[in-house]
């Protein structure tokens, strides 16, 4: 009796163990799959973080009890949202199941999660054929997303339980579309890599720097040619004038400064351009004017010496020829010592040679050879000390520190985001105790100030612009602002331009702009801006006075030099006229005291 009933344990046994040897195949054939398409991803490109998003109410997703061996998995719904970019690798591949409708909630919270990583891998899964209007409805959502590398994956299972999988494969130029695939497993590369963009526009937002956005526009034309994408610069289209909003640019070709702490932390940086600092240029020292080389020579200092020694030397010869004479028992006269124009004192003074009578004692005849002696030194002082000074035609002296600054009372211009990354970063009190008269004013007029060629203003620069600048100006032999290493605010700071978050063009830029920086060709796009912006100036100066940094001496130098010497003549013309009346009168007096 015991017999059916153990019979009938065995049957349910049996039965039991069919049923769940057909689902447990069931679900090995869908992680055998899952395994092959993980595996397949992988060879073409390592896998280091895998991503897998379900909506939070579907049962029935073949993602939800897969487990991949030896690869860091992340699982998630529609209602939780991870920062991958800071936390994970970015290596990483996204599965996502979709339902008609759930699939937006599901692509946005993907979009969150994937923020500065959408041109990473991502596969859409859906486990049922869908319509027409659905992967329509797909293709404008990647196409507002901005993904770049993704499949659809249309995955059905067959009655004998094998799982069958068409594949659509993301086509994002020139406009997003699906190209259907027979075998995901049979081609080399399942992620379409494209290396051309087939005409896409690559928008860009200029630089105020003159130097940088050449260099830039340069680059960016090689990076359009290329890659086949078409280059459209706001404000710069004669054909189009479309306004590129800050959603809609690509690049932005205006630098940024970042602090070192959290530079790591910017993403979307694009080029970091080493060795900047900030600094304050201020105006050159002008030429000095010629009365005021002669102040700096100390002119007055020199005429009160030659004064005090034209007096000794006038006092001494008198009293050496006294004492002579009164050895001689010889009458004193003035008549060659006349204390008011003593010629011999005035030729020692300027180091000229007196003539020395024999008749002179040997006393005097030594006195006379020392003051030929000190007026050649006097002389040869005077006469170095200018020449020095018109050699290196020289300038007043320069604003080198910030109490200088503060006490000239020049205006710095700075343009608002570098004063706010000082006021922030550096000291928030920093334009009120150091630099009181400041005017902040935005980039393109704070350039278009600098290019006046104006010694009116000093200016908040970034060094590595004032580099390129300070070059120009030497090769048009201006000299108009300087630089002084007490006025440095800050040295090493990071100066980037950026890449618009998420855009499409980012990963294959970014990758450009470094391969170009590594190859040389970013310096070589540089220094041919350079020529170019050198060229442009001395263009637009050609028509003014351009002025070579070291000018021989002519006439113009010396105009008052002409003057002093033509009212000398004058004087000695009329000292010459009164002698002559003055011999005349004389003669006439004494042949009427004969008569």
């Amino acid at each position: 009796m015991a017999l059916p009933k153990q019979l009938k344990f065995i049957n349910i046994f049996l039965v039991l163990l069919i049923i769940y040897g057909s689902s447990d195949g069931t679900e090995n054939q869908h992680e055998i799959f899952l395994n092959r398409l993980l595996q397949a991803v992988h060879n073409e490109r390592s896998v280091e973080t895998l991503f897998l998003l379900h909506h939070s109410n579907l049962a029935n997703c073949s993602l939800q009890d897969w487990n991949p061996p030896r690869i860091p998995t992340i699982r998630s719904n529609e209602l939780n949202v991870f920062n991958l970019e800071k936390t994970f690798n970015h290596n990483a591949l996204a599965l996502v199941c979709l339902i008609n409708n759930s699939y937006r909630g599901l692509l946005n919270t993907l979009a969150k999660s994937f923020d500065c990583m959408r041109q990473e891998r991502i596969i859409l899964m859906i486990h049922r054929k869908p319509d027409p209007s659905f992967i329509e409805d797909i293709i404008h959502e990647v196409k507002d997303l901005q993904f770049l590398h993704l499949i659809v994956l249309i995955v059905q299972e067959k009655s004998n339980g094998q799982i069958s999988a068409s594949t659509l494969r993301l086509h994002s130029f020139p406009e997003p579309h699906f190209k259907r695939i027979r075998n995901v497993f049979a081609i080399k590369k399942i992620f379409y890599r494209p290396m051309n963009f087939r005409g896409k526009v690559l928008n860009a937002i200029p630089s105020d720097i003159r130097i940088l956005f050449v260099a830039l526009t340069e680059m960016l034309i090689e990076y359009a040619r290329r890659y086949n994408s078409t280059l459209r610069i706001q404000n710069r289209n004669i054909k189009e004038e479309i306004e590129i909003t800050e959603d809609n640019y690509d690049i932005d070709m205006k630098t940024q400064l970042h602090n070192s702490k959290n530079f790591s932390h910017h993403m979307n940086i694009a080029m970091d351009m080493n060795s900047n600092s900030l600094l304050i240029l201020v105006p050159c020292g002008t030429e000095l004017r010629g009365l005021d080389i002669f102040k700096e020579l100390g002119v007055r200092t020199l005429t009160r010496l030659a004064l005090i020694f034209y007096i000794i030397f006038v006092l001494v010869e008198m009293l050496f020829v006294f004492i002579s004479n009164r050895f001689n028992s010889s009458n004193f006269t003035m008549r060659y010592t006349n204390p008011l124009m003593n010629l011999r004192a005035i030729r020692a003074i300027l180091g000229q040679t007196s003539p020395i009578s024999n008749r002179y004692s040997l006393s005097i005849q030594h006195f006379f050879v020392f003051m030929s002696l000190f007026g050649t030194l006097f002389g040869g002082f005077f006469d170095c000390k200018l020449r020095s000074f018109l050699t290196k035609r020289p300038y007043y002296s320069q604003i080198e520190n910030f109490s200088e600054l503060r006490e000239s009372g020049v205006t710095v211009v700075v343009d608002p985001p570098t004063r706010q990354f000082i006021e922030q970063e550096i000291n928030a009190n920093f334009f009120r105790d150091e630099v009181p008269n400041v005017l902040t004013t935005p980039a393109q007029e704070l350039i278009n100030l600098i290019y006046s060629y104006e010694r009116k203003f000093a200016f908040v620069a970034h060094s590595i612009p004032w580099r390129i600048f300070k070059e120009e100006m030497k090769s048009l032999n201006q000299k108009i602002l300087c630089e002084s290493k007490n006025l440095t605010i800050l040295e090493n700071v990071p100066l980037t331009f950026s890449l618009r978050r998420n855009a499409i063009f980012s990963h294959h830029l970014r990758n450009f702009i470094i391969n170009a920086a590594d190859s040389g060709m970013s310096t070589y796009w540089f220094k041919m801006a350079g020529k170019i912006i050198r060229k442009r100036i001395k263009t637009s100066l050609r028509e003014s006075e351009q002025q070579p940094s070291h000018l021989p001496l002519s006439f113009d130098h010396f105009k008052w030099l002409w003057a002093v010497l033509c009212i000398a003549y004058v004087m000695s013309f009329m000292v010459f006229v009164l002698e002559i009346l003055w011999s005349k009168y004389q003669r006439r007096t004494r042949s009427e005291s004969i008569v």
